[in-house]
């Protein structure tokens, strides 16, 4: 008898049987990051600094937007919201930085935006790689029971 059709869905990470529990510290820690973080654009942009040529909505747009989306699809449950989430967040980190650097009044503003960002990354990370370790655990553990 192989490995593979002792459990077929072993090898198949999106059919795994990895427990939901796995990876649920990171996940719930990542979507909390991305809300405040999708909260800071609205503070920034609303209230702390409101661009002054242009509509505030136009750089929410261009910012929350697409915040908003993984946010939505985190409050679902779906599975690779925080991954996206967590894509994203490195153009924000990127952002936060920059303005930090370029615009004395949003030092601490883009210094925060930043430091979200990065945890939005380090969660999605933990979270995934949380995950695809146990994976990892229970592909050994069939195996060995398959090979002796």
């Amino acid at each position: 008898m192989s490995l593979e059709s002792a459990n077929p869905n072993l090898f198949d990470e999106n059919a795994s049987p990895v427990p939901e529990h796995v990876g649920r510290r990171a996940w719930r820690i990542g979507v909390v990051l991305l809300w405040a973080l999708i909260a800071l654009q609205l503070a920034w942009y609303l209230v702390l600094l409101p661009p002054a040529r242009v509509s505030p909505w136009v750089p929410l747009g261009f910012l929350g937007l697409p915040l908003l989306i993984p946010a939505l699809c985190a409050l679902a449950n779906m599975r690779k919201a925080l991954f996206w989430a967590g894509f994203i967040a490195m153009f924000h980190f990127t952002h936060g930085v920059m303005e930090a650097w370029t615009v004395p009044a949003a030092l601490w503003p883009g210094l925060i935006e930043a430091a979200l960002a990065a945890g939005v990354c380090c969660a999605a990370a933990w979270h995934g790689l949380s995950r695809r370790i146990y994976w990892r655990k229970l592909v050994t553990a069939a195996a060995e029971r398959a090979g002796g």
